[in-house]
């Protein structure tokens, strides 16, 4: 029964987790550019039990084998879908979207924070005091020659990302895939990863935003799933609780 009561409380504390998953998914429903992510559990390997006997002096005897015990759920990852986000027509031309070509790679503009080179799907962009390309949150959007800087007038970004100014090549935005477990989310929109990036196999799409990739009626249906699984562990855990209550106090009257 004691185990009985680890096995529930390791389920309500994984239902917890997913849960959390969940929850930020929701919360980035209008967040521009947001992958959502996806919990992956797995059943952890069932162990043999196996019963030694107390009274017998002689512990060369092998053990009596029990059975097998079922240890609940492990999460071993929480995946990142890569699926693309619905694309919105802005006609804003400092407003850029990814459209990925290569399955199983998800591509990112490159962006230089005080952290160092960072990643994101966001390609809501302005110019600041200095004429430089960047975020809503000032960092430096990077292209082949550094951070991009542009004169005062109109520009055009081609589909190869391609910055055309004047009639003159400026630069073009440096755009880098990753496959979608190499690369970590770090807040703001921004991604990093320990891994090589590879050149971006994308569509740059200029006066367009790409809006999250978060259904929020299959969320709210996970979420209570996830809430549900969550009650049954907890009940499971109560009449455990219960029952050895009853164990300790009755029984051990008779």
């Amino acid at each position: 029964m004691i185990r009985g009561l680890y096995i529930s409380s390791y389920g309500m504390k994984k239902g917890m987790q997913k849960v959390d998953v969940i929850s930020n998914n929701i919360a980035n429903i209008d967040t521009r550019g947001f992958k959502k992510d996806k919990p992956v559990f797995s059943s952890f390997p069932e162990m043999e039990l196996y019963r030694f006997e107390s009274s017998k002096k002689d512990y060369t005897m092998p053990p009596s084998y029990i059975g097998t015990l079922p240890l609940g759920v492990s999460l071993v990852n929480i995946y990142l879908d890569p699926s693309k986000g619905m694309l919105e027509e802005t006609k804003d031309p400092f407003n850029f979207s990814l459209v990925d070509e290569e399955p199983g790679f998800i591509n990112f503009f490159t962006v230089n924070t005080p952290e160092g080179l960072r990643y994101t799907r966001n390609g809501t962009f302005t110019l600041n005091s200095e004429g430089y390309l960047v975020t809503t949150e000032g960092y430096n959007v990077i292209g082949e020659n550094g951070p991009v800087k542009l004169d005062k007038g109109d520009f055009i970004v081609t589909e190869k990302g391609e910055i055309f100014q004047g009639g003159e090549r400026k630069d073009a935005l440096r755009v880098v895939s990753f496959r979608p477990e190499e690369v970590e989310k770090e807040g703001e929109g921004l991604y990093t990863s320990a891994s090589q990036s590879r050149p971006g196999n994308a569509k740059v799409l200029q006066g367009f935003i790409e809006k999250s990739n978060v259904n929020p009626v299959y969320e709210m249906v996970e979420l209570i799933s996830a809430f549900r699984a969550y009650e049954a562990s907890q009940r499971a855990v109560k009449a455990m609780d219960d029952t050895l209550g009853l164990a300790v106090n009755e029984i051990a009257k008779v």
